[in-house]
């Protein structure tokens, strides 16, 4: 089991959250898979239902891997074409 950290930043770039969540996903790829996933259903671990999907952008720090971010922008445009 794997910790993911997950950071959150407004879209102008300042700090506003923080959270975490534990995997069984080996391989840092996947682990940014599920968060995109997490997202697109609207869970955003360590944040409360803010109302507002998609509004973070999310820095991803899987235990022991590579970082890797995830824009709000880029959340946005695949529900958009997901949901029509």
């Amino acid at each position: 089991m794997r910790q993911v950290k997950l950071l959150y930043f407004k879209s102008y770039g300042k700090y506003y959250s923080e959270g975490s969540y534990a995997t069984q996903k080996e391989y840092d790829f996947d682990v940014y898979t599920e968060v995109e996933n997490m997202f697109l259903i609207g869970s955003y671990p360590g944040l409360y239902n803010t109302g507002k999907p998609h509004e973070f952008d999310c820095v991803i720090f899987p235990e022991n891997g590579v970082p890797g971010i995830l824009y709000a922008k880029e959340i946005q445009n695949l529900f958009k074409m997901i949901n029509g």
